[in-house]
């Protein structure tokens, strides 16, 4: 016999500093009370990007400001632009393009179209501060 849930699971994990995973989750069965949980899980997000995230951004903005290089995962930020991979790859903030995807998001140069990334998401715990950050440093370059 074959089991199916009919609904939706709402779940966001969160990493800590000693690498233990807290878990917080909600389901919807057959659309019953969907308005609540959505609400729910969008207040949860909010709250934890206005008392924690926030303030992150923040302090690695100023990091960066300051002419220190920041590292998450395998990229690598400097002052004029960011390492790809290790150093391999370098593009300038004044050359990014961000691509918003469904399960990652894209790294471009705007002139070199060989000049690319992909971060997944899934793979990379920090990847959407990563895309938070390339995004508010390529468009406060772009905007000097």
């Amino acid at each position: 016999m074959y089991y199916y849930t009919i609904g939706y699971n709402y779940k966001i994990e969160i990493l800590t500093e000693k690498e233990e995973i807290i878990s917080i989750s909600t389901k919807v069965y057959f659309g019953i009370g969907s308005n609540k949980r959505i609400n729910m899980y969008n207040d949860i997000i909010d709250s934890l990007w206005t008392l924690h995230f926030e303030d992150l951004l923040n302090e690695i903005d100023d990091k960066h400001l300051n002419g220190s290089e920041i590292s998450i995962g395998d990229i690598t930020l400097k002052q004029e632009g960011a390492n790809l991979l290790s150093g391999k790859k370098k593009i300038r903030f004044d050359d990014f393009k961000i691509d918003n995807h469904l399960d990652h998001f894209s790294i471009n140069s705007k002139t070199d179209s060989k000049l690319f990334t992909n971060i997944y998401y899934l793979t990379l715990w920090n990847s959407f501060h990563l895309f938070t950050l390339l995004d508010h440093l390529s468009n406060s370059s772009s905007s000097d």
